[in-house]
């Protein structure tokens, strides 16, 4: 099956879900050299209220991201891999 057999788009581009895994994106989807889609959104630390963090969500990991650049919506597909792997 292909990636793109996983995904459901909403008329806004972004991905409404990974077909039987339940996984809602309100934010950026990219596809690694992998193959594999993520979707990345910006929410709050879950420790610390006053600290944003980049969420990295595919159907079968999760990665989180504190320090990022402010342009992060708008890199390309092999920029958000490098980022999605930084501490």
């Amino acid at each position: 099956m292909a990636a793109d057999d996983l995904l459901t788009t909403s008329r806004a581009g972004f991905v409404q879900s990974f077909n039987g895994w339940g996984l809602d994106c309100a934010g950026v989807r990219f596809q690694d050299e992998m193959g594999i889609w993520w979707c990345v959104t910006e929410r709050e630390h879950p420790i610390f209220p006053d600290q944003r963090c980049l969420v990295f969500l595919s159907p079968h990991a999760g990665r989180r991201v504190c320090t990022y650049p402010a342009n992060w919506p708008i890199l390309a597909p092999e920029q958000l891999e490098a980022l999605s792997w930084q501490r």
